[in-house]
């Protein structure tokens, strides 16, 4: 059973990326800013990228809700496995373009 903060990110995540404006998803869920929701959907995104990265799967880049709902059907596929209560096993991920290695 995941808390209710759990449950809460990810229908923030969810929102966001199916395309609700940000300041209509802070309104519904009560928060002050919207910083504070992209606080909230750069956790979930982190949690995402983690289990990607954990389980070497091909890395989705998305960064914002626009990237993310490019790619929403995969990013919700892996969304319903994980558990949003535990601290994220990595945190920052970025994406080297070729060059970085030359």
């Amino acid at each position: 059973m995941q808390s209710a903060g759990a449950i809460e990110r990810r229908l923030i995540f969810q929102n966001l990326a199916n395309g609700v404006p940000p300041e209509r998803v802070a309104q519904a869920f009560h928060r002050s800013s919207v910083k504070e929701l992209m606080d909230d959907f750069r956790y979930v995104a982190n949690k995402i990228k983690g289990y990607m990265f954990a389980r070497t799967m091909p890395f989705i880049p998305f960064e914002t809700p626009a990237e993310a709902k490019r790619h929403r059907l995969q990013l919700f596929d892996i969304l319903k496995k994980l558990n949003l209560d535990v601290v994220p096993l990595y945190s920052k991920f970025e994406v080297a373009s070729l060059e970085d290695f030359l």
